[in-house]
């Protein structure tokens, strides 16, 4: 009878054992769910901040490409207003050195002919 008790009162210390060690893992088990879920809170966060900087980001560009294209664009035309009445300019001098090479082969044209 002794030996009975022994063993039976041994099954129950085991059998307590074994349910503190279950209670313990379950425990450990709910704080992995908890800090998993404030990690998913987090990273969701993260995600959001993430994306609200690169909007920023974005914008902030895009308003700076705005500006640039703004004071450049005057600056282009001006540019281009300027290499069109070069242009005309460099037209107009050509104009003239041809009608001064007409002139000066009609002169030696004129001279050949008193020469000769």
């Amino acid at each position: 009878m002794l030996e009975s008790e022994r063993t039976r009162e041994t099954a129950e210390r085991r059998a307590d054992a074994a349910e503190m060690e279950l209670r313990a893992s379950q425990e450990a088990l709910r704080n992995e769910r908890e800090g998993a879920r404030d990690l998913a809170k987090d990273m969701q966060l993260l995600r959001q901040t993430l994306t609200d900087i690169q909007r920023q980001a974005h914008d902030a560009l895009m308003r700076e490409r705005t500006g640039y294209e703004q004071e450049l664009t005057p600056a282009v035309e001006n540019l281009e207003q300027a290499l069109l009445e070069k242009e005309m300019v460099l037209e107009v001098e050509r104009a003239k050195n041809q009608q001064e090479v007409v002139h000066l082969r009609r002169l030696l044209e004129a001279a050949d002919s008193v020469a000769a």
